[in-house]
């Protein structure tokens, strides 16, 4: 008996601490970002340290999508039970974009290793210019129908120089 409640003691030193480092990363509804060609937005991930013994230095780099996400800095100092330290986090849709994108961000310190990541939805600005093209189109087509049904009425009701 003596042996296993030593063995028990044994596994519990050998496991991993309690995490020193959490993330919060803003809310996107389905972990999706809705975005516009050009679009430029900015957002904070908040690092916090509540729970670990020592204060922590977190590497944090972009995994993914780094065509259009970027940091304003690459390494954070989280102080002991902290829970507001601000990563900045910029993502630039280009112009010409793709219609999705995955960016991961991975954090990591002496204790942590953590990723987390979400989608980058991006409309698509040739539809939305497409349907008014066929509005403008359709307005001037029906411009020239009221055109040519008033000159036809003129035509039929004036009179004719033969009348006189």
């Amino acid at each position: 008996m003596e042996r296993i409640i030593w063995l028990i003691l044994a596994a519990l030193m050998l496991m991993p601490g309690v995490l020193a480092f959490e993330v919060t990363f803003p809310y996107f509804k389905d972990d999706k970002l809705s975005m516009n060609p050009g679009e430029i937005r900015n957002f904070e991930i908040i690092l916090q340290n509540m729970a670990g013994s020592s204060d922590e230095t977190v590497s944090i780099d972009v995994s993914s999508g780094a065509e259009i996400a970027s940091l304003s800095k690459k390494e954070h100092f989280v102080k002991l039970g902290t829970a507001n330290t601000l990563v900045n986090l910029k993502i630039e849709i280009p112009k010409d974009a793709a219609k999705r994108y995955n960016v991961g961000i991975a954090f990591v310190s002496d204790t942590n290793t953590l990723e987390q990541g979400f989608t980058v939805e991006v409309s698509n600005p040739v539809q939305k210019n497409n349907t008014l093209i066929i509005i403008s189109i359709a307005f001037v087509i029906a411009l020239i129908i009221i055109l040519i049904i008033l000159l036809s009425c003129l035509l039929y009701t004036s009179p004719s120089p033969r009348d006189s």
